[in-house]
């Protein structure tokens, strides 16, 4: 009855708008179009918040440099897709006063041969450089920390990169189909701090031990690799990008101690039994680990704050969960739930709670609202909620000298973010300085008996 007074009060509201007389609306205001300048009938540009955003090229153009400023102002963007598909531009030489070079900027340009970079982009957007198939070599700047999907995917004759030291991210398919890839040795792939792909035809249950070099894992990168049964990680991993593990045949993992882990991570990996989830890993993602039919013992830390929707879905082995009493949201049809499937096993799309499925966790906390909400049954722990260490700020379980070094790297700027910054709040006022570090030390320094 709700639902068709709110469907009658809709149908009434809308009848009543159409009534109104069209002289009574607000006029609409006009939208001067930008300006567009060319510049010596090489590109177009535009001049946006006093800088140059550079929109298009000329069809024919062959050589393109583009100068670090036009008339006073300085050349800072290149827009998305500027010169996609400009199939004559050979050479193109690229100012350093450029911070933003767009997504698909260069796409499908396939005579484009050599191409110079400015010194302080930051990022590679998704399909910068896809189908540039006559370039054959190009330095990519020390400053870049990120590459985006199908950056270079398909430069079929690229075949000679220099990479930064380090990166934060690669996204899926940067390098696919690319000279450089297809020369590298059967193998895992790894570029600068970076686990990129394997390279061939994987061995049977093959085992990776991750280097101390390496510290993110690309998007996908292993994904679909049926052989990989089993990985090793090292508390130096920041980031597992999204997808990285999935549909593998990984049996068991312990996830390092203060990674980022991005959605999907392990989704489908139907040989995975064993899962340990420290609790500096504050959040498990959308899907994390969904699909894995074969999970059925969770080790979720305390300190872990949210729980994503999904991101246990239809793990079928899985029949009870204990909840920490850090956790402050869980997201919809986290756990306990499976996905419904016709009688030919295809997916219907919806989903149902899987009967029997306990939730274990601390009465009036996340744990009970989910399972009252989500209709599972609610057991409530009768251990005692541990109690949070104070100057555990690397969130391991312990105070020690590296929760020092980890705050003094904070207060020098050096690190931006801390796994938990209120375990170092030491004088409880709210916010961390030198005093806190004072505490801390003094803390964690023997007494002197003889001190007065």
């Amino acid at each position: 009855m709700r639902r068709n007074r709110l469907l009658c009060a809709a149908l009434s509201l809308a009848m009543t708008c159409c009534s109104v007389p069209v002289m009574s609306l607000p006029a609409v205001a006009e939208i001067e179009e930008e300006t567009v300048y060319d510049y010596n009938n090489l590109f177009q540009y535009r001049i946006e918040d006093g800088h140059i955003v550079v929109t298009g090229c000329a069809e024919d153009i062959v050589t393109l440099e583009i100068p670090e400023e036009i008339d006073g102002y300085p050349v800072t963007e290149i827009e998305s897709k500027a010169f996609s598909e400009a199939t004559n531009l050979v050479t193109a030489v690229l100012p350093d006063s450029l911070t933003v070079l767009g997504d698909r900027a260069f796409v499908f340009c396939s005579s484009l041969k050599s191409v110079q970079l400015p010194a302080g982009l930051t990022a590679i957007l998704h399909n910068t450089f896809n189908g540039c198939t006559s370039l054959t070599s190009i330095r990519i700047p020390e400053s870049v920390r990120s590459i985006g999907a199908g950056a270079f995917r398909n430069c079929t004759n690229l075949a000679d990169i220099a990479f930064p030291p380090e990166l934060d991210f690669i996204k899926e398919n940067a390098f696919t189909d690319t000279a450089w890839l297809d020369s590298q040795p059967e193998g895992f792939v790894s570029i600068a701090n970076v686990l990129y792909c394997y390279h061939g035809s994987m061995p049977e249950r093959t085992e990776l031990v991750l280097d101390e070099s390496i510290t993110v894992i690309a998007e996908c990168a292993l994904s679909g690799e049926t052989n990989l049964s089993a990985v090793t990680f090292h508390d130096g991993i920041t980031d597992i990008g999204w997808n990285a593990f999935r549909d593998t045949g990984i049996e068991s993992v312990t996830l390092p101690a203060h990674c980022k882990l991005n959605s999907g991570v392990f989704e489908e990996c139907k040989q995975l039994k064993t899962v340990t989830i420290p609790g500096s890993v504050k959040t498990i993602e959308l899907s994390t680990f969904s699909g894995c039919s074969a999970l059925e013992s969770l080790t979720i830390g305390e300190g872990i704050e949210k729980i994503d929707s999904l991101a246990f879905v239809d793990c079928d082995a899985l029949t009870s969960i204990t909840v920490p009493a850090s956790i402050q949201e869980i997201g919809g049809s986290a756990f306990g739930y499976r996905t419904m499937r016709d009688s030919g096993g295809f997916m219907i799309s919806y989903l149902e709670p899987v009967e029997g499925f306990t939730v274990y966790g601390y009465k009036g906390t996340a744990a009970e609202t989910y399972a009252e909400e989500f209709d599972l049954l609610f057991v409530a722990r009768t251990d005692p909620p541990p109690v949070k260490l104070k100057g555990d700020i690397n969130a391991d379980g312990q105070c020690s000298f590296d929760d020092v070094v980890l705050l003094e790297s904070y207060l020098l700027a050096v690190q931006t973010e801390l796994p938990d910054w209120e375990a170092g709040d030491m004088d409880e006022n709210g916010r961390l300085n030198a005093a806190d570090l004072t505490l801390l030390k003094r803390q964690l320094l023997p007494q002197d008996p003889d001190a007065e």
